[in-house]
């Protein structure tokens, strides 16, 4: 039997049990690590913090999940500049499903944890000025656990708050970041299990 694309988007000459009117494949259908969904945001909107205390820097999502069971791969690209009037500058992210953390930021900020990935480097005690640019990229699966919507976001901290630190995400181009995208990126993906 012939199918056919009708001019109104319907098909005819499909026998019972083909494709229904409103779902070409059930859920059921779909096997496991399949990705149900996928939502983005960007921002960018220079964002600075000088403290050791976590704050949001603007960057967020929100998915709703279709099944209790599936899962959540997060993916972060942040653009970043950390300075410090100190020989060694160190900084970092962390990431927050509402107010529970999925991933933990530097030792040293309250909540830390020494194998977090931290940014920054110490250079030579002689040194007075500490700066570096880069792109903090981060993936994390979560499971969250429940159908309904799920919002994750980042922020950002100084390991120290003595020496005038300083993490500016989104950083505006200036001399020492002409180039860099100064946009931050988070995508969700929902996962089948």
């Amino acid at each position: 039997m012939t199918i056919t694309i009708n001019g109104s988007g319907t098909l005819s000459g499909i026998s019972t049990g083909g494709i229904s009117d409103t779902k070409a494949i059930t859920n059921a259908a779909v096997p496991a690590g399949s990705i149900v969904q996928v939502v983005t945001a960007e921002s960018d909107t220079s964002h600075s913090n000088t403290s050791d205390t976590y704050t949001d820097i603007g960057l967020s999502a929100s998915i709703t999940l279709s099944n209790a069971n599936n899962k959540v791969l997060i993916l972060g690209s942040i653009n970043y500049l950390v300075k410090r009037n100190y020989y060694q500058t160190w900084a970092g992210y962390r990431l927050l499903r509402g107010t529970t953390e999925i991933q933990k930021g530097p030792d040293g900020v309250s909540g830390g944890d020494d194998k977090a990935f931290e940014i920054g480097f110490t250079q030579s005690n002689n040194d007075t000025y500490a700066e570096l640019a880069g792109r903090y990229n981060t993936h994390v699966v979560d499971a969250p656990g429940s159908v309904g919507a799920h919002t994750y976001k980042f922020q950002s901290a100084q390991k120290s708050s003595s020496a005038t630190p300083v993490i500016i995400t989104n950083v505006p181009n200036t001399s020492s970041t002409s180039g860099a995208d100064p946009k931050s990126y988070i995508t969700l993906m929902e996962i089948t299990v």
